[in-house]
């Protein structure tokens, strides 16, 4: 397994995945495909990856950033 998760990391919107990416708690944002009710859409997980992977962290935070980023609703200004 390469990531970790706490309980707090299942069943988020986008945008909470991430605020907590952003401030550099989880490395990795994934679709949620567990507990998922069917009227509440697409939930999110967010991983950190175990310490023995650090060293691929920067890579890792770079290829989320690209994949999720343009879809995460800024707020209005």
């Amino acid at each position: 397994m390469l990531a970790r998760t706490a309980s707090w990391g299942f069943g988020r919107t986008l945008e909470d995945a991430w605020k907590f990416f952003t401030s550099g708690e989880v490395d990795v944002i994934s679709v949620c495909k567990l507990h998922m009710p069917h009227n509440e859409g697409v939930r999110y997980s967010m991983w950190r990856l175990h310490d023995c992977f650090a060293r691929h962290r920067d890579r890792v935070h770079a290829l989320t950033e690209r994949l999720w980023a343009h879809q995460v609703k800024q707020p209005a200004a």
